[in-house]
């Protein structure tokens, strides 16, 4: 998750000696919109970890922004740039952009979908027929 899209959370954006906290944030974003970990306890482990780092104050401005974007969370998204939205870092989304800008969206779909699965049998273990069958009766 780039700085930029927490950026709407802090009062005033964070300072370049503070990228340990940025990080953090960004982990705790992260758990909170993707992760099936609640999200006090998301919340709780991002203030958690910013302890040992020796910055008291972060612990209120973590548990602060974390808290906006769980209520905000919509109106955040929708606050986004492009290249947030097809889930690609600002230079790639412009490169494509310029290169390709009519298939550029079906780009960044094809570079966010799920690839095949693909399955390789251990021929010193078993059979791939045998395999085959082992996964029909597993379903």
């Amino acid at each position: 998750m780039e700085k930029e899209a927490l950026a709407p959370l802090l009062k005033k954006p964070l300072k370049e000696r503070d990228n340990d906290i940025a990080q953090l944030l960004a982990i705790g974003a992260y758990q909170l919109l993707f992760l099936r970990i609640p999200a006090h306890a998301a919340i709780n482990s991002a203030v958690e970890a910013c302890r040992p780092l020796d910055k008291k104050w972060a612990a209120g401005l973590i548990n602060a922004v974390l808290r906006a974007l769980q209520r905000d969370e919509k109106k955040l998204f929708e606050q986004l740039p492009a290249h947030a939205h097809a889930a690609h870092p600002l230079w790639l989304w412009k490169t494509i952009n310029n290169a390709w800008p009519q298939q550029a969206e079906t780009i960044f779909a094809a570079n966010n979908s799920h690839p095949p699965l693909c399955l390789r049998v251990n021929q010193a273990r078993t059979t791939t027929s045998d395999y085959l069958t082992q996964l029909q009766s597993g379903g």
